[in-house]
């Protein structure tokens, strides 16, 4: 049993890692794609599966046996009623682990189906919002004034001068 439950406490990290991501990026996105009400319905339900990855990821204590108690209770006890008192002991304890496994269990599934909604609805949102920028718009070229090269280094702009039509005169 607890072997199941550290592994979905690693489940639980890794869905509550790609929920803060998903977060992270929404909450930096443009304000054309932060508007759309599905990218924000998206960034609702990665906060939820975050908010139940987090729960699912708390550690839970289990139940242990306690050999020393064991030991001092029933040394003078038959071997029959230890063994049952034990039986009883060990199924009590199963019982109550699986218990906590199975909650983690659900809290996971919740997290997991909250994220893949996220991703869909931010997906989805950021396309109809306007992420395709200018899919299917001819290249504009750039003019000399939006050159970055020469907004960065306006010493480095190569200017062209018309060429000279008179001679020079000669100095006397």
């Amino acid at each position: 049993m607890r072997s199941h439950a550290e592994g979905l406490d690693a489940k639980a990290g890794v869905v509550l890692g790609f929920a803060g991501v998903l977060v992270g990026l929404g909450a930096t996105a443009s304000e054309l794609v932060a508007r759309s009400f599905l990218c924000q319905a998206g960034l609702a339900l990665a906060t939820g599966s975050a908010v139940l990855a987090a729960a699912a990821f708390i550690p839970q204590s289990y139940p242990v046996l306690a050999a020393r108690a064991l030991r001092d209770k029933y040394l003078a006890e038959s071997e029959d009623s230890t063994s049952l008192a034990l039986l009883d002991t060990e199924i009590a304890m199963i019982g109550e682990t699986s218990g906590l496994v199975r909650r983690k269990g659900r809290y996971l599934k919740g997290a997991v189906g909250c994220l893949a909604g996220a991703a869909a609805f931010v997906v989805i949102g950021t396309l109809i919002a306007g992420g395709q920028g200018n899919a299917g718009k001819p290249a504009t070229p750039a003019t000399p004034a939006t050159r970055p090269a020469q907004a960065r280094h306006p010493a480095r702009a190569i200017t062209l001068q018309p060429p000279r039509t008179s001679p020079v005169p000669a100095r006397s």
